[in-house]
């Protein structure tokens, strides 16, 4: 029996040697269940390093849903490239916790924070509700640390 279940993750496989740093395609299947609460506000990207990137929303002439303001400075960032995985985590309206796998199958070591972030202004979050806020830990232990540390948390 098919389920009616709307799909909470998404995943994008960068499998081609021309990676679009402009922007990223949110998949349709994701779209047709959330569009309407996911266009409400920027999109929030929480990455597994605890870094938080507040990016914006594009919509084709073909209705396809795109990441594009902000995600060259979040690819080159994170050096999103041939063989890279990002697990996207829906955790209510337009906030994503984001996972990302490089070529080997494995989490990358995350680099430092950018000099200049586009990050996840003072009062944006007060619009998640209570039901849509999750424990982010802050521990800001060594890199060894950070790949050690258990991801089961989301």
């Amino acid at each position: 029996m098919p389920s009616h279940r709307k799909p909470t993750n998404f995943y994008t496989a960068i499998l081609s040697g021309s990676v679009n740093k402009t922007s990223l395609r949110i998949p349709n299947r994701f779209i047709r269940g959330h569009r309407k609460q996911i266009l409400l506000n920027d999109v929030i990207l929480i990455v597994s390093d605890d870094k938080v990137w507040q990016l914006g929303w594009m919509i084709s002439g073909d209705g396809k849903l795109w990441v594009q303001k902000g995600w060259p400075e979040f690819a080159n960032h994170y050096r999103i490239g041939y063989g890279h995985l990002l697990l996207f985590k829906h955790m209510g309206k337009s906030m994503f916790h984001v996972t990302i796998f490089d070529s080997s199958n494995c989490e990358i070591n995350y680099p430092p924070p950018p000099s200049k972030c586009p990050k996840l202004q003072k009062g944006i979050d007060q619009s998640v509700t209570q039901d849509d806020q999750i424990g982010v830990d802050t521990d800001s232990g060594s890199e060894t640390g950070e790949e050690q540390r258990s991801r089961s948390r989301y």
